[in-house]
């Protein structure tokens, strides 16, 4: 579990989305310009549409004001789904620093509970903890490289959602791809939020006090109950982290959404 890890960390997805396996990756790339070849093909479908409805409302002597809305909609669409690549790229950037920000609020490394010593019984203290770490980091991963795999994909479907911002009915759709890339793309936020507090109530929570009034500093035998609840209380925050992916999936307004997650 340890060698997996360590080669599953060396990409460091836990803690960053890296570019080059997402919007700077040849192969998105090339999908997404094939599907905003496609999406420009339907584009100028409906812009001959919509140019041939507002001369027959001139023609006519009918307002055209709907169609001529529809023509700026259009055309805010278009500019979108063409620039949609480098626009999402810069999120991800975005969103890498503020994960970067949120790493650098703890004391100690990542997934360093596993370690932790200084107990006067530490024997099953520290198989307990070593054993929920390696698990929790192993889950943790599959999850992120699921996460990898459901962002680029979302990525190549950025100028087909956007499209579908163009017509009324299908705005349900470009909603949905909306919630669901902003879902994704912050869950990985949210999860080192979580675990690097779990992690810290750990290691470096404020001290238990016992009956005489005297704080525990570094001791934790099996009898202390109270500093066992301070773990057992941490390694629950653990099990959050897991389940933030299910947590905002009621965001994106459908069963489906963050499922793979």
């Amino acid at each position: 579990m340890n060698d997996l890890n360590t080669t599953i960390g060396a990409a460091d997805i836990w803690t960053n989305t890296d570019p080059t396996l997402t919007v700077d990756n040849p192969v998105v790339a090339q999908y997404w310009d094939g599907v905003r070849k496609i999406a420009d093909a339907f584009i100028i479908f409906i812009f001959l549409g919509i140019c041939a409805e507002i001369l027959v409302s001139a023609s006519a002597h009918r307002t055209y004001s709907g169609a001529l809305e529809r023509f700026w909609r259009l055309l805010l669409v278009a500019l979108l789904a063409n620039g949609s690549l480098p626009l999402l790229g810069t999120t991800i950037r975005l969103a890498n620093a503020a994960t970067d920000g949120a790493v650098a609020l703890q004391s100690g490394r990542l997934f360093a509970v596993g370690g932790h010593s200084g107990a006067v019984n530490q024997v099953i203290l520290q198989a307990i903890l070593g054993l929920v770490d390696g698990l929790m980091e192993l889950f943790l991963a599959l999850q992120m490289i699921i996460r990898i795999g459901l962002l680029d994909a979302l990525l190549i479907l950025a100028p087909a959602g956007l499209l579908c911002y163009a017509w009324p009915r299908l705005q349900g759709m470009a909603e949905l791809w909306g919630r669901l890339f902003v879902v994704t793309l912050i869950t990985q936020f949210v999860q080192i939020v979580v675990l690097h507090m779990g992690e810290d109530l750990v290691l470096y929570a404020p001290l238990v006090f016992g009956k005489d009034g005297q704080t525990i500093v570094g001791e934790t035998s099996l009898g202390n109950m109270l500093t066992w609840a301070q773990y057992l209380i941490a390694l629950g925050v653990f099990v959050v982290v897991l389940r933030v992916p299910r947590i905002l999936r009621g965001y994106t307004g459908t069963p489906l959404a963050v499922s793979l997650l």
